[in-house]
């Protein structure tokens, strides 16, 4: 099984395609289809449509301002497993 990212599922949208919002190098936010695999740990596994060095945003989707075109300052964050 090959495994692209894990997420929290809080920065997916899920309607007909499901998408994350990435960081482009220009710091211009893009939208990315991506497709999900089953939550391990607390985190979502996202199958398809990220590389590894991509940057999702974690944060302030529900900002008007952070949608695909917007440029932003993205801000280093982290995202931690459930302890078992």
């Amino acid at each position: 099984m090959k495994i692209s990212h894990f997420f929290i599922d809080r920065p997916i949208f899920a309607s007909v395609v499901s998408i994350v919002f990435v960081v482009g190098s220009d710091n211009v936010v893009q939208a990315r289809p991506v497709t999900l695999g089953q939550i391990v740990d607390g985190l979502r596994v996202v199958r398809e449509g990220l590389k590894p060095e991509d940057k999702v945003v974690l944060d302030g989707l529900a900002n008007p301002m952070v949608r695909p075109g917007a440029k932003i300052n993205p801000q280093k964050g982290e995202i931690v497993a459930k302890a078992n």
